[in-house]
């Protein structure tokens, strides 16, 4: 009966852990595109073609370069405790 326990709480542990990779990882991918939203909802305000360029230059890109690190850190993490935020 211990035994059946255990691994349910470990199950239990793996799926909060899963919850927290998917929510950082969603909240990466809205903090990114939101500005691209904006622009798009302001339909009446025309903006420079330099505007578009350095959103789809510098913030787009933001969201692929952390992807690897948000899947990374829980690995490195999950092999030493220690060194976890």
């Amino acid at each position: 009966m211990q035994n059946v326990r255990t691994n349910t709480r470990s199950k239990e542990e793996e799926c909060n852990i899963a919850k927290k990779k998917m929510a950082y990882v969603a909240m990466t991918v809205v903090m990114c595109w939101f500005p691209v939203g904006i622009l798009l909802s302001l339909n009446g305000h025309i903006f420079d073609r330099e505007v578009y360029a350095w959103i789809a230059v510098f913030v787009m890109p933001v969201n692929s370069a952390l992807n690897p690190i948000l899947y990374t850190i829980p690995a490195i993490c999950k092999k030493s405790v220690s060194v976890c935020f």
